[in-house]
């Protein structure tokens, strides 16, 4: 098992009356892509600023490489913190501004230049050294604000939505390298983003965070395709939630009745569900079939309302037989069904995730 290399334990925040975070414990592993998501005011800054030292915790204790650093300064700590305003110091170069960490812990200067040169190489800023922050890209100072980050070499990189300030398609170009880069130099990170596909593309692990709590914490593909709770699934991704009830057990299968279609029962798999438990099935739009006949066991009777191109797939909005919306995607080179259609959709027992009222 990897080393742990932050570990907070009993960890709790309050601000006056207010908890912002109720007791965690939370273990981030040496070499791992760690982020904290979710929606704003849910504690993950406070996470991270009492990880760095900006902030101390009310209760608990943060850990770092198996040392107690509760209380102890920024500067005493062996970690770096990138945030989303890049503070880099506006008079100076680029290359002063990377080896300004290595300048204040009086590293040689000889050897300031040499760490300088490959970090400017690693963040392909190469012949950008006597520039001033005015003088580069958004993409240009986030990556000045990498190099200065990573050139002490810190046991863990924190990441406060450092790519929220660049438009869609160089932040996309920027989740990629900055992945790659941290799988290259092998330093922990942790990052912060309320934004879904950040932490689905980039993460080894995610962990949820909700009033105070971490609702789960998982890898990617756990938390999109087996989210423990309904509000995992409705945070990640898009989601059709329908309400039922489990009608009938027939081994490692339920039926369930569904609110949406009382006509209709589906076919769940069993999950130690008993007669009469109160259920949510939940679907992912991209795991719909458009039929054109009930053909099939779990499909249900739909009309098509509306459909949203959006390059390479098409988004159709569709409403049940109780007028609730469900959504459906499709391929953009799918044939659509018109608008106005009554129809049927179909999607496999297997990508059903079924929850009870426990995990709501």
């Amino acid at each position: 098992m990897k080393r742990k290399i932050v570990e907070l334990k009993n960890f709790g925040k309050t601000f006056g009356e207010k908890t912002v975070i109720d007791n965690i414990n939370l273990d981030v592993y040496e070499g791992e892509f760690l982020t904290l998501l979710g929606s704003s005011g849910c504690g993950k800054t406070t996470i991270l600023r009492s990880i760095s030292g900006l902030d101390s915790p009310s209760t608990g204790t943060v850990i770092i490489d198996g040392k107690d650093v509760t209380n102890l300064e920024p500067m005493q700590r062996e970690v770096n913190t990138l945030f989303q305003n890049y503070a880099l110091f506006p008079l100076m170069t680029v290359e002063d501004n990377i080896e300004f960490g290595l300048k204040m812990k009086k590293v040689p200067k000889e050897e300031r230049q040499k760490k300088v040169k490959e970090m400017l190489k690693l963040v392909n800023l190469e012949g950008y050294e006597n520039r001033k922050p005015k003088e580069l890209s958004g993409g240009e100072q986030q990556r000045v604000s990498i190099a200065r980050g990573l050139i002490n070499r810190p046991k863990v990189l924190l990441l406060d939505e450092p790519l929220s300030a660049l438009d869609l398609k160089l932040r996309k170009k920027m989740q990629v390298e900055l992945k790659l880069l941290q799988k290259k130099l092998g330093i922990t990170f942790i990052y912060v983003t309320h934004n879904q596909d950040e932490a689905l593309t980039m993460s080894d692990r995610i962990a949820l965070l909700h009033n105070g709590k971490i609702e789960q914490i998982d890898t990617p593909v756990n938390i999109y395709e087996h989210p423990k709770t309904v509000y995992v699934a409705d945070f990640i991704g898009e989601s059709n939630m329908f309400d039922g009830e489990i009608i009938g057990i027939n081994g490692i299968y339920a039926s369930v009745k569904l609110a949406l279609d009382e006509e209709e029962n589906i076919k769940v798999i069993n999950n130690n569900f008993n007669i009469g438990d109160k259920v949510k099935v939940i679907v992912r739009p991209e795991n719909f079939k458009i039929l054109k006949a009930d053909e099939k066991t779990n499909s249900i009777e739909v009309k098509i309302k509306e459909y949203i191109y959006d390059g390479s797939i098409t988004n159709i909005i569709a409403k049940g037989k109780n007028n609730q919306e469900i959504k459906i995607t499709v391929p953009r080179n799918k044939t659509i069904v018109a608008k106005g259609t009554i129809t049927y959709i179909h999607w496999n027992i297997n990508d059903s995730i079924v929850l009870g009222e426990t995990n709501v």
